[in-house]
C-alpha cells in the first residue's frame, strides 16, 4: 500500500523595531517570543536601523510573550 500527499504547515513573520532610551536605533539586539502553550522559543536580532525580523513562526493557537 502506498499513500501519495501534500501537506502544509502555515508559517508567519514577527516584525519590528527596537529603540534605546534616547528613541536611538538599537543593533544586534536579541529579541525573543515564545510561544506560550508549547514553549517554542522563536529569536532573532536588530539590524542596524533598529528592526527586527523573525521567520517560519508556526501559525498555532496561543498567546506569545
Amino acid at each position: 500500500m502506498s499513500f501519495n500527499g501534500l501537506t502544509q504547515v502555515a508559517t508567519s513573520t514577527l516584525s519590528g523595531f527596537v529603540n534605546g532610551i534616547n528613541n536611538e536605533p538599537l543593533l544586534a539586539a536579541a529579541v525573543k517570543a515564545t510561544h506560550l502553550p508549547s514553549g517554542i522559543i522563536y529569536g532573532g536580532k536588530t539590524q542596524v536601523n533598529g528592526r527586527y525580523i523573525i521567520n517560519n513562526m508556526r501559525v498555532e493557537w496561543g498567546q506569545f510573550r
